[in-house]
Parts: C-alpha cells; structure tokens; sequence
C-alpha cells in the first residue's frame, strides 16, 4: 500500500471571496486542493478567529508550486488598488487645501449638522409619537489625503 502524501493548511483567511479567488487560481493550474471551515466562518464570523479563519489546504509536495503561481501576480493587484478604476463622478474634483483627487461625496465629517437640520429634528422630536427623529446629515466632498472637507461646483448625479 502506497505512502499517503498529508494534506496541510497553506493559508488561511478571514475573506472567503479571497480564499475563494486564491483556490480557483490553484485549480486552474492543476493542483487540488480544498477550503475548510468555510461554512462555520461564513454562517457566525464572530467565530472565524476562535476556528482559525478559513484554511486553503494542499498536499504537502505541492507547496512550493503554489508559491509560485501565488506570488506571480502581486504586481497586477498593486495596479488595480493604486487607480486604475476610476469613480466616474469625481472626474475633475480636486480639493481646495491639497490638491488631491482621492475626494467622495457624501456625509460630511466636520460640522455634521446644520443649525436648520437640528432645529427641525428638535422640533419633530416633540411632535413624533415615537420621540425619536434623526437629525439631517449635511452633505459634502471630502478629502481623504488631507481629512477636509469642502463645498464643489459639480453636481453629483
């Protein structure tokens, strides 16, 4: 009867889309291997790290062709993150304080609240029957290199 080649943990995570996208690497290429503890992590994460994470597990001989086709394409992924998707909506918003273009549009962070907003959610908070109303956020761009946030031109659709 032949040796049995044991099978061991290779990776773990907290992501199962990223386990998930590393095993479909690995079986595209030819090496079997399996995810486990993936039900138990996804179904409660508050006992993803008492189990560990979510295991990719191989068999031992294979590990340095994982390596291989693992740490292939970590150039690529360092290009997407740095910009290549570009938010179509904030094309030609630069902040005023810094000149950056890493802005969004949305809830604004410093002076939150209008003096408008709060009076008519102390207002309402008398009239609901619930005596909870919440108060109107005031939107704004905001600048994530230098924390600002600034009023722009450009209507957001």
């Amino acid at each position: 009867m032949p040796k049995e080649e044991p099978i061991v943990t290779y990776r773990t995570y907290y992501d199962p889309m990223l386990a998930h996208i590393e095993l479909s690497r690995l079986q595209d290429s030819g090496i079997q291997c399996f995810i486990s503890d993936e039900n138990m992590a996804t179904i409660n994460p508050f006992y993803n790290t008492a189990i560990g994470g979510i295991k990719l597990r191989v068999f031992e001989c294979d590990i340095e062709k994982c390596d291989a086709i693992l740490g292939q394409d970590e150039s690529a992924s360092v290009e997407l993150i740095e910009g290549t998707f570009v938010d179509e909506r904030t094309v030609g918003i630069t902040c005023p304080y810094c000149s950056s273009n890493n802005v969004r549009y949305g809830n604004a962070t410093e002076r939150r609240y209008g003096w408008f907003s709060t009076m008519l959610s102390v207002f309402a908070t008398f009239i609901s029957t619930s005596g909870v109303m919440p108060m109107l956020a005031r939107k704004t761009w905001h600048c994530f290199n230098c924390a600002k946030d600034f009023e722009a031109d450009k209507p957001v659709s």
